[in-house]
């Protein structure tokens, strides 16, 4: 797993860093550190023990939304030979051609990762829908009898 996805789904250094320390071992040794991990935990202060759960339920939460983003882009290889995605952009979201590739794959804009939001899932669905529509209803008006 690359650093930049390691940042961002864990919140926080010690847990990036336990992360990559678990990755190395073999399955023995992950046995014995999740073991130790427990009992360090079970020795935390009600405080601390309640920051590390929170922390472990952002991280959750982060790679659910990744696997989300990573879910639209691999569903919409299916269909983006036939669709011009930048013209989708423009007449669905009212941005530039650009703009839904970069949140498609993720891309740096000035300085920070941008993807599509809940509410931009959803008007892409529906932008599918209604170009779904349209095919189906020029097929069905072609006839050469």
């Amino acid at each position: 797993m690359n650093k930049e996805l390691i940042n961002k789904i864990f919140p926080t250094q010690e847990m990036q860093e336990e992360f990559l320390t678990y990755q190395k071992l073999n399955e023995a040794d992950r046995d014995k550190f999740m073991a130790e991990k427990q009992e360090q935990f079970s020795e935390e202060p009600a405080d601390i023990h309640s920051q590390r759960v929170e922390d472990a339920i952002k991280a959750g939460e982060n790679v659910v939304e990744e696997l989300q983003e990573l879910l639209i882009l691999k569903q919409l290889q299916n269909v983006s030979p036939f669709i011009s995605l930048s013209e989708i952009s423009k007449t669905y979201f009212g941005k530039s051609r650009s703009w839904l590739s970069q949140r498609l794959h993720e891309n740096k804009v000035r300085g920070r990762r941008v993807n599509l939001k809940p509410e931009e899932v959803n008007i892409l669905k529906s932008a599918l829908l209604d170009i779904s529509d349209k095919l189906r209803n020029t097929a069905m008006q072609l006839d050469f009898s």
